[in-house]
């Protein structure tokens, strides 16, 4: 990143603060145009990191605690009738199913 902002700082220079002025209605001073310029682009790059960052994750969460949920409840029944029928003779499974545990 610190290598394009100083490839294109004397066009970054030229065209963010303009832009910017005009976005917010506000006069930046020439002697402000470098510092303006990087921080608008450290924003910019760590704002669509952040952004990128939320999606991946929501879209992974979510489908990965359906399927962890799907998972356990595919266990939790299958476990369930095997203990109602007693495959499983183990004392805790046979008190569970009594609502022991």
């Amino acid at each position: 990143m610190v290598s394009l902002i100083v490839a294109f700082q004397d066009d970054l220079k030229t065209e963010i603060p303009p832009m910017l002025e005009d976005l917010f209605k506000v006069n930046i001073p020439d002697s402000y145009d470098s510092l303006v310029t990087v921080v608008t682009m450290i924003v910019l790059f760590y704002g669509a990191s952040f952004l990128k960052d939320a999606a991946v994750k929501a879209v992974e969460d979510g489908a990965l605690r359906r399927k962890l949920d799907n998972i356990v409840d595919q266990l939790d029944t299958s476990n369930y009738r095997h203990f109602q029928s007693g495959w499983c003779d183990n004392e805790v499974a046979n008190s569970l199913t009594r609502g022991g545990g």
